[in-house]
This record gives C-alpha cells, sequence and structure tokens, in this order.
C-alpha cells in the first residue's frame, strides 16, 4: 500500500518493452506539497532576497496569487547566469502540478523620475527626450532605458530638478 497519493504525470516504457532494475517506469506527481520554480535573469538575480513576496498569475488567468521566496538555488546557469528560485504558496485546488505561471518578485521600491513614452524619440534601438533649459530645447541620448507600459526612465532623467518635454518629441525640431 502506498503511503501516500499520487497521479501518473508520465509514463516512460511501452507494453512489451525490456527493462532493467534501475529503468524509471513512470513518473509520479501529488497536489500535496506544490511551489513554483521561477527562472531569474542574471541583471535581476542581486535583487531577489529569502522571504520576498511573489505574487504570480497561472496561464492567461488574471487572478493573482501570492507566494515567498524560501529558497534560491545559488549556483547560476551556466549559459546565461540566471537563478533558480523555489517559492511557495497556500495551498489551492485551482493550481496543478506542471502549470506554467508569470510572476512578479516584490523586490522593494524605489523611487525614480519617469517620462511617458510619449516625450521620447525612438530611432533604430536609441532613445532620445528633450531638454529644456531656459528658452531652449536640446536633444539628449538616453542610455540604460528601463520602461514598462507606461513610463519610462534613464540615467539621464533621474536628475531632480531637470524639466523635459513630456508630450510629442516626434514633433520636435
Amino acid at each position: 500500500a502506498a503511503e501516500k497519493s499520487a497521479y501518473v504525470s508520465a509514463v516512460m516504457v511501452n507494453k512489451g518493452q525490456y527493462i532493467l532494475p534501475e529503468t524509471p517506469l513512470m513518473q509520479l506527481a501529488s497536489d500535496e506539497h506544490l511551489h513554483i520554480e521561477l527562472k531569474v535573469y542574471s541583471q535581476d538575480a542581486d535583487k531577489v532576497k529569502v522571504g520576498q513576496t511573489v505574487q504570480f498569475s497561472v496561464g492567461a488567468t488574471d487572478e493573482q496569487y501570492a507566494a515567498e521566496v524560501v529558497h534560491i538555488n545559488p549556483v547560476r546557469d551556466a549559459k546565461d547566469g540566471s537563478l533558480m528560485v523555489h517559492c511557495h504558496f497556500d495551498k489551492n485546488t485551482k493550481i496543478k502540478a506542471g502549470m506554467f505561471v508569470t510572476a512578479h518578485i516584490n523586490v522593494g521600491q524605489n523611487n525614480i523620475l519617469c517620462l511617458p513614452p510619449s516625450a521620447l524619440l525612438k530611432v533604430g534601438n536609441n532613445y532620445t527626450a528633450y531638454q529644456v533649459i531656459g528658452n531652449e530645447i536640446s536633444p539628449i541620448t538616453l542610455t540604460d532605458v528601463i520602461q514598462n507600459k507606461e513610463w519610462m526612465s534613464a540615467t539621464e532623467i533621474v536628475v531632480p530638478g531637470v524639466q523635459w518635454v513630456t508630450e510629442g518629441a516626434y514633433y520636435v525640431q
């Protein structure tokens, strides 16, 4: 009799196949202890700490779930420098083993100065913003651009007290 319940998630042999004692026959999965494994890319790896909260969704749904970072694999992937992060969440009957998740790890807040996308002009891979100095407008090429859907920031933008054109960068000559 089995000590725990599980279901067969993969059959690894065929009927009539010759097998050796060390040949795995099947893979078992259980919903008893589910967790999520997140791949954190190298540029963000140093920001992740044990105990941070995680918001995640499953598949294409908008429903959000909470988890917590409980372990960070200290060995980086040799190809891309990423880390695997192990997270626990409260048991939920909607989440099944093997499902893909989209997750955001809360690494804290950082106040930065940003501009809306309409304030920037993109030519190729380069971004330009327009700085206002007195009655003059000067183009500034931006480096290290960080963006989301609503805002963009760069090293040059974070200087306090500088005025920027915030709309219609396309029309500035």
